[in-house]
């Protein structure tokens, strides 16, 4: 299967972050917004942690409610995400991360030029070090190291450093909606089949973990042999999900009940479309026997 370009700019960098306020954060985010190349704006989110203390909203709505965060909550993290009414839809991911000292912006769909303009408006603001400083006095006894970018022994992305798992040797990650409308799919044709055929299907709501989801998710996502996708039910954390597969190199199955719609970066991709579980659990076979062959993997089948 084609990998798709995502187009996807990243930058990392560690800065003095001592002196940042959330105003002074608030005030980027805010000049980042007026870029002409990002107009029309569909979407400002913005997630500012003190501490205990979480502060989310727009821009006006956070620098209003930081007025009440006491002085004596050190900040933890602010996080930023900037969507464009365009098609394709650019995106703005600005993180600070104040534990690791860390600065963190990814731009998608834009061309390099755009994404060093606003990745130079950023550290005009907040200057990169030229060495690295020692551990913030905030900065928790148990928080995981800042990779070495130079190496890849940790899963790429803006999230908490999580260290890359190993292959499984028949793992799946399913994923899909959790609502309980949808449900059956998984019990019924997709969790048969993949047993049936010797492999151990994993769905995020079913392990047990320490981690916030999201990295847990794109860590299953890498040990896995391959991902079965189901876009029922439209959900942006789905296709979310679907792309972090693909840029992980994956084969992803798609399937969908008849009558999905299904958007504009998939809609492209050959899927399993089907009406009832008898009909999706024999397509899903016959396509994941396929997928195995193409993968050249061994099958180990279950009477």
């Amino acid at each position: 299967m084609p990998i798709q370009n995502l187009n996807r700019n990243l930058r990392q960098y560690h800065a003095d972050l001592s002196k940042l306020s959330a105003n002074t954060f608030l005030d980027i985010v805010e000049e980042i917004s007026k870029e002409p190349d990002f107009q029309p704006i569909l979407q400002i989110s913005l997630n500012l942690q003190f501490g205990e203390v979480q502060v989310t909203g727009d821009i006006n709505e956070c620098k209003n409610l930081i007025k009440q965060v006491d002085s004596d909550d050190h900040p933890h993290a602010f996080n930023c995400s900037i969507q464009t009414n365009t098609n394709p839809r650019k995106t703005i991911s600005f993180n600070i991360n104040h534990a690791q000292r860390l600065v963190t912006i990814q731009i998608q769909n834009t061309d390099k030029k755009i994404a060093s303009k606003i990745v130079k408006l950023v550290q005009d603001k907040i200057p990169q070090l030229e060495e690295a400083l020692p551990p913030s006095p905030q900065t928790p006894s148990n928080t995981v190291p800042t990779p070495d970018s130079s190496k890849s022994e940790y899963l790429p992305g803006a999230f908490r450093p999580i260290s890359m798992p190993e292959l499984s040797d028949n793992d799946v990650f399913i994923i899909m909606s959790f609502a309980k409308e949808h449900r059956d799919a998984f019990h019924v044709a997709i969790e048969p089949v993949l047993k049936k055929l010797g492999f151990n299907p994993i769905r995020v709501d079913q392990i047990q973990h320490n981690a916030t989801v999201t990295p847990e998710i794109l860590r299953q996502i890498e040990r896995s042999v391959f991902v079965v996708a189901d876009l029922t039910g439209e959900k942006p954390n789905v296709y979310y999900e679907v792309g972090y597969a693909h840029r992980a190199d994956k084969e992803v199955i798609l399937i969908s009940k008849r009558d999905t719609a299904v958007h504009f970066d998939v809609a492209a991709i050959n899927r399993i479309i089907y009406d009832d579980f008898t009909e999706l659990t024999e397509s899903l076979e016959k396509r994941v026997r396929a997928t195995v062959d193409r993968l050249d993997l061994n099958l180990a089948e279950n009477e």
